[in-house]
């Protein structure tokens, strides 16, 4: 997937059932604050997973938004995607189980 400058990928509370890996290009991460002003978390840069919370827990909500801060190309999992391929690569099984996010 390519995104532009400004675009957003997906907004805190979107529900979420894929992960994305940014192949090229940096976004921002931003989290609502309890007076309800976006605030800054994190720039991703290449090689980052997005969204790898809503993918865990079934029926989950986004807990950030992210938005494009340059030219960005995303790779896009869904969870049917990452347990096919935890199936066929175990090292990749090994390491979502290490991280808790084996489904």
């Amino acid at each position: 997937m390519h995104f532009l400058p400004a675009d957003t990928i997906f907004h805190e509370h979107d529900k979420g059932n894929s992960l994305y890996i940014l192949v090229k290009g940096r976004v921002d991460v931003y989290r609502e604050d309890e007076q309800g002003v976006d605030r800054h978390l994190a720039e991703l840069r290449e090689g980052s997973l997005i969204g790898v919370h809503a993918l865990v827990a079934e029926k989950s909500q986004r807990s950030a938004t992210v938005k494009v801060k340059t030219y960005v190309t995303l790779l896009k999992l869904t969870a049917a995607d990452v347990l096919r391929l935890a199936r066929e690569a175990p090292e990749l099984e090994r390491r979502l189980r290490e991280a808790d996010l084996m489904l």
